[in-house]
């Protein structure tokens, strides 16, 4: 029979994993679920990690009780650099939208304070950090698709469809001085006004009429 010296002496004691080795092992952005698998399964250890590392500065909340992170550990600007990742993570479906979108593809110099994003309508909409968010119906999401082109890790909306549908939904109504429609195709959002069912302002320019005739 193994004395109780012997079996103390056999066991090898684990060794402490740091906060930065642990949040060096996870990746820029990740959830609440990830953690727990990594660290075997139990929940309130990742409850208890995640408030001591929110405390420490170490990562960085998407919004409140939504179990997505930043990991300032692995990058120092991770809430900057990889918002978009974030955001998909809590929402597959976003699609940039409003002045993101104009501001984006050179259409105004109007700079966003909040990057707008355009869901699906849902019940309730989480407080997320940094986005303007719209509800959508799914109708909308099939029915403009043609409207809708990559940009990693989202699609976005072309900038005349942005124009049409910030006026529409009352996000943005621009005066023309704060357009550049020499950046949009003036054919393709008159008719993204009228797939709208909104009316063309009638102080921008017409399609089929120059730009430079039309401020004559």
């Amino acid at each position: 029979m193994k004395s109780k010296q012997t079996e103390k002496a056999g066991k090898q004691p684990q060794r402490r994993v740091s906060a930065h080795e642990r949040l060096e092992s996870l990746p820029e952005v990740f959830t609440f679920s990830t953690l727990t698998r990594v660290i075997g399964g139990d929940k309130k250890k990742s409850t208890v990690y995640v408030n001591r590392w929110k405390k420490s500065g170490l990562i960085k909340p998407l919004g409140p009780r939504v179990g997505i992170y930043y990991n300032l550990v692995k990058n120092p600007r991770a809430d900057k650099d990889k918002s978009l990742y974030a955001i998909k993570l809590l929402f597959p479906e976003a699609v940039l939208s409003g002045v993101t979108v104009l501001h984006n593809d050179a259409v105004t110099t109007q700079v966003p304070y909040n990057i707008d994003i355009n869901i699906l309508t849902r019940r309730s909409v989480p407080k997320v950090e940094g986005f303007l968010i719209h509800c959508r119906p799914k109708t909308w999401f099939h029915q403009f698709r043609d409207l809708l082109e990559p940009f990693v890790p989202l699609m976005k909306m072309k900038p005349e469809f942005a124009l049409a549908d910030a006026w529409k939904y009352g996000i943005w109504r621009p005066d023309p001085d704060d357009i550049d429609f020499d950046e949009l195709n003036v054919d393709l959002l008159s008719k993204t006004f009228k797939r709208l069912k909104y009316p063309y302002p009638e102080h921008y320019p017409k399609p089929g009429v120059s730009k430079y005739l039309y401020l004559l």
